[in-house]
């Protein structure tokens, strides 16, 4: 039977530092190099957790658990309950058992820090750019072979490439920093908005994407583009200046 055990504390230096893996009650954090009790009710102590520095194998840092007990299980448990939250501090162990000596041993090994959801815009915009460009790459790649479509699964694999872009650049690199109930996302710091929508007729619409830099050259007075509709119309989209769109119905129309 797993012996009652008041806590087990096991902390080091930096990462380390306040990971408790409390049963009941709590502890000063031992330093480096320390040894930690754990106790149980009465009193007696049925093992001993050992932190130290060591250079063992690229491990840096082991921890050994050591008990007179014949029954390693509760060690083991308590072990692995020590493992488990000391993981959740950004480390990765290597669990190993020598039965003779009743002794565990998990060697931490520090790993990048602790996934934090405090990423910046900026973090983000990376994120868009790596995949916009390994993801576009392809595209151009594959739409400029002579045959490649034609490939087994070509289209599929694209479309489902394309697919995973467009979810990352238009929800989720926003949604991330956004409130998806707030009108933020639709305009940038200064005001403008992030894009403008014009119906030229019923089921024709332009769309125009702005620069976040109003000093852009895309977005400064000029002629965009001047299109011809299915209703044989022909219209001229025009900049004003930077966030506001003009179409222009022009009264010559061009033949089919």
């Amino acid at each position: 039977m797993r012996p009652s055990v008041d806590y087990i504390e096991i902390a080091g230096p930096a990462a380390l530092r306040d990971v408790v893996a409390a049963v009941g009650g709590s502890a000063p954090a031992p330093a480096a190099d320390s040894t930690v009790e754990i106790v149980d009710l009465s009193g007696d102590v049925y093992a001993t957790v050992q932190y130290e520095e060591v250079d063992l194998d690229g491990w840096p840092y082991m921890i050994t658990v050591e008990s007179g007990s014949d029954d390693l299980a509760p060690v083991r448990n308590e072990t692995l309950r020590i493992v488990e939250n000391i993981k959740q501090a950004g480390w990765r162990f290597r669990l190993t058992s020598d039965a003779e000596d009743g002794v565990l041993i998990a060697d931490p090994q520090p790993i990048m820090t602790c996934p934090s959801t405090n990423f910046t815009p900026l973090d983000s915009l990376k994120e868009c750019a790596v995949r916009a460009n390994l993801t576009l790459a392809n595209a151009i790649e594959l739409l400029g072979t002579p045959g490649a479509l034609a490939l087994p699964d070509a289209i599929a694999t694209l479309t489902g490439e394309l697919a995973e872009l467009h979810e990352v650049l238009c929800v989720e690199s926003i949604r991330a920093h956004v409130d998806a109930d707030s009108s933020d996302g639709q305009t940038f710091s200064d005001g403008r908005p992030v894009g403008t929508r014009i119906q030229l007729e019923p089921g024709v619409q332009w769309v125009q994407p702005w620069s976040a830099d109003p000093n852009s050259a895309r977005d400064q007075p000029q002629i965009v583009r001047t299109i011809r509709t299915q209703s044989n119309t022909l219209w001229r989209i025009v900049i004003l200046r930077a966030g506001e769109l003009h179409a222009v119905q022009l009264e010559e129309t061009l033949d089919p």
